[in-house]
């Protein structure tokens, strides 16, 4: 998919709700991206790097979304299964190349269908080691070293918990919005109907009475 350069400069306008860093590697976001305006992210990344990219949509329904860097596409979900295009799981990439890599995504073209709001994660090369000890050492780590790893593990799946919760949160919260919105209209539109009805009803009781009979007898 081409994207123009006026839609890429303006996409750096991100409208941002949350936004974590840790180490400068992993990024956590939630996003809007409007209709006709394209959302994108920058990183310069060296070569044979790992990125892992995850989104998951909050509101909304199909979203396009597209990784490139300088050698062309690398990553995009039109070919998903899925009717929401989301991923199941993230997915890993492996850079081609050094320079600057874009992850876009595009507002799908649905009829009537408002802005969208994404929760989306970015984590680029491995994993650092909790302390730079741990990194350079080449032997078994010691017991302390072990449960501090062993609690790194545990909060970081707290975390991912958390994120999925907040997510399945937001889709109720929204979904009991709309539907609250729309038995509003529903209610105020049968008020009106009802209202008309009764006007119509005491019209018509009353032309019964208004209409007076011809008593003049017939001639013979």
């Amino acid at each position: 998919m081409d994207w123009s350069s006026t839609a890429m400069e303006s996409a750096l306008f991100v409208t941002l709700s949350l936004l974590t860093l840790v180490s400068g590697k992993t990024m956590d976001i939630t996003l809007e991206v409007p209709r006709g305006l394209p959302q994108c992210f920058y990183e310069d990344i060296d070569l044979n790097t790992r990125i892992v990219v995850d989104f998951k949509i909050m509101l909304g329904n199909e979203v396009y979304f597209e990784v490139t860097g300088p050698s062309g596409i690398l990553f995009t979900n039109e070919d998903l299964k899925d009717e929401r295009k989301e991923l199941k799981r993230p997915r890993e990439i492996t850079t081609r190349d050094r320079g600057q890599y874009s992850f876009c995504f595009e507002h799908a073209d649905r009829l009537f269908e408002g802005n969208k709001v994404l929760w989306f994660r970015l984590e680029i090369g491995e994993e650092e080691k909790l302390t730079d000890e741990m990194a350079m050492k080449a032997t078994a780590l010691t017991q302390v070293e072990s449960s501090c790893v062993s609690i790194h593990e545990a909060l970081a799946r707290v975390q991912d918990t958390q994120t999925f919760y907040r997510i399945r949160e937001y889709r109720g919260r929204a979904i009991a919005e709309e539907i609250s919105e729309r038995v509003h209209w529903y209610s105020i539109g049968e008020c009106i109907v009802l209202v008309v009805l009764s006007g119509m009803q005491v019209y018509i009781v009353r032309s019964f009475f208004s209409n007076k009979p011809n008593r003049h007898q017939p001639r013979f």
